[in-house]
């Protein structure tokens, strides 16, 4: 089972990034708990996830993390709503998938148990076993790569079209960011990147974008919610700033 551990892991970490997580992901974060569930029976594990109120938290966290990325955008509410048009398709054909990964875990159900518990006794796991699991995270794997493929298709178009050139170079700058600041260049330009396109070098940046800020599973929520921010007065024609607006009495 040592390379299908290998390949959980390396699930796990592109999980927090698009809209549905995997088998494998599922996977490695069940057996990340199991030293914690050592003497307990498979029936009736110690709670995985932290309690409801540190959960939301976390939510909050990771939330505020997202528009670190996001607000320096300044998204108008019509883009915003644009632009989830094509996000909620996407969770929407998540959670499709995600049933089906969870089927293809609950048909590993009877056969897993009854192997677990002849392992107890010394029996080796089958090897036809493994494959089986083998098989069901390569087949989650390869329709996840497929589904963020086919929702970073659909979703490039729209911010072509909402978005303003500012907006464009700002969202290039936090892919920037992202990427530590390695500047993205298309391939046939490898060779002489100051001759690279700006509109193809930010088409690579919105499409990392939108693989690792907007595909992120709590972005429909967020950005629906998403407000944008108050404008500050405009400078008076001689260039000074107006006065500030008189506090109101309670």
């Amino acid at each position: 089972m040592r390379e299908f551990r290998a390949l959980s892991v390396t699930a796990f970490s592109v999980r927090c990034w698009f809209v549905v997580p995997t088998v494998a992901a599922m996977l490695c974060s069940s057996t990340s708990f199991a030293w914690a569930q050592a003497g307990q029976t498979p029936d009736t594990p110690p709670p995985a996830l932290p309690p409801a109120d540190v959960q939301k938290v976390l939510g909050y966290i990771a939330d505020l993390d997202l528009l670190k990325v996001l607000a320096p955008l300044k998204l108008t509410s019509e883009q915003s709503q644009k632009i989830l048009v094509p996000l909620r398709a996407a969770a929407a054909l998540g959670a499709t998938r995600r049933k089906e990964d969870y089927d293809a875990l609950r048909a590993l159900a009877t056969d897993a148990a009854k192997i677990r518990t002849e392992a107890l006794t010394g029996t080796p796991v089958p090897a036809t076993f493994e494959a089986r699991v083998g098989k069901a995270v390569a087949d989650s794997e390869e329709k996840a790569a497929q589904a963020r493929k086919n929702a970073t298709a659909q979703i490039l178009p729209v911010l072509r079209d909402v978005l303003t050139s500012e907006q464009k170079d700002e969202m290039e700058r936090q892919v920037g960011k992202l990427l530590g600041g390695k500047r993205l260049i298309p391939a046939k330009y490898r060779n002489n990147p100051n001759q690279a396109p700006k509109e193809e070098v930010q088409d690579l940046a919105m499409g990392v974008f939108v693989e690792r800020v907007l595909l992120n599973d709590r972005m429909p929520s967020l950005l629906g919610q998403l407000r944008p921010a108050a404008s500050a007065p405009a400078p008076a024609a001689d260039g000074t700033n107006p006065p500030a607006a008189p506090a109101s009495n309670p």
